[in-house]
């Protein structure tokens, strides 16, 4: 029978350098399944600070009759929106004691701890997004879930991507989110007819949303009802977001191509060793330095709950 000795573990410990638990952490936060690449467009930023700025398009051709001038269209600035990298780090020690009398088990339990709190930070701010998306104002003066977004061509319109009254999740409030969202209206005012394609759900909500989307007939309609939503969109793997803070609030995307949700990564997971000669502790030190936020509200919708 094979034997854990102490003698086993040498290479996983030195004098200056922990390698081998910096690629176990690493490996750790690689295992765990992110829901930033579905919900969010990914950039790596160059510097510590990223812009990016709205502006209205151009409207539609209008009719030109013979002999008479073409129209020609302005288009105006619209809103700045700034990401900033912001470090997130933390660190333990390991006693030279803990290691000489191998207590490798409580290691072990310390790396994976570890390596979880560097996943979850940033599927917590990421997720911020969306629990301070009906509270928070952004970019243009008013929350990302707002019947109030001013349009960009300035001239005193408005957008919306939520009701003006939240309410529980059912047959109806899906329809009247994704409604909502096929409405959706240009930087010029025109409507752009985006389309639900991730429907993002706490998970109090998950087999609420599972009925919705996956039953053939209406789970309202004791008369079998065709369900007009049937496949309408996907859930997310699994069926929800457990970082999620509301347990009522429920979120449509568009396809990445039409929407805004931004993460951006200055400095990816990064993992530095040490062995402190004061103290007799091997330190373990983890950072990494993002930002996440939305460039437009356009292409995402969400509804409080009730």
């Amino acid at each position: 029978m094979a034997t854990n000795l102490r003698s086993n573990f040498a290479d996983f410990f030195g004098s200056a350098k922990l390698p081998q638990l910096e690629a176990v952490i690493l490996a750790k936060t690689d295992s765990y399944t992110s829901m930033i690449p579905i919900l969010f467009n990914q950039e790596n930023m160059t510097t510590d600070i990223y812009q990016t700025t709205t502006h209205s398009g151009l409207r539609n051709p209008s009719l030109k009759n013979e002999n008479s001038p073409v129209t020609f269209q302005t288009m105006k600035a619209g809103f700045d929106k700034t990401y900033t990298a912001l470090t997130y780090a933390t660190g333990y020690r390991i006693s030279k004691e803990m290691v000489d009398d191998g207590k490798f088990s409580f290691i072990e339990r310390a790396t994976n701890s570890f390596a979880k709190g560097m996943f979850e930070i940033k599927e917590l701010k990421a997720a911020e997004v969306f629990d301070d998306g009906f509270t928070v104002n952004g970019y243009d003066g008013v929350p990302l879930f707002s019947v109030s977004h001013p349009l960009e061509n300035g001239n005193g319109s408005f957008g919306i991507n939520r009701p003006s009254t939240g309410s529980e999740l059912s047959i109806s409030s899906f329809r009247e989110l994704r409604n909502i969202m096929q409405d959706t209206l240009n930087e010029n005012g025109q409507r752009v007819k985006y389309m639900p394609s991730i429907f993002v759900v706490p998970q109090a909500l998950q087999d609420d949303a599972a009925e919705i989307i996956k039953s053939t007939m209406n789970p309202e309609n004791a008369n079998n009802a065709v369900n007009t939503v049937y496949n309408m969109c996907q859930l997310l793997p699994g069926g929800f977001w457990n970082y999620l803070e509301s347990d009522t609030a429920f979120f449509f995307l568009a396809d990445k191509s039409d929407h805004y949700l931004m993460h951006m990564d200055r400095q990816g997971l990064e993992i530095t060793t040490d062995y402190d000669t004061h103290a007799f502790a091997h330190e373990v030190i983890a950072s990494s330095r993002f930002d996440q936020g939305y460039s437009s509200w356009r292409g995402v919708v969400g509804n409080p709950g009730q």
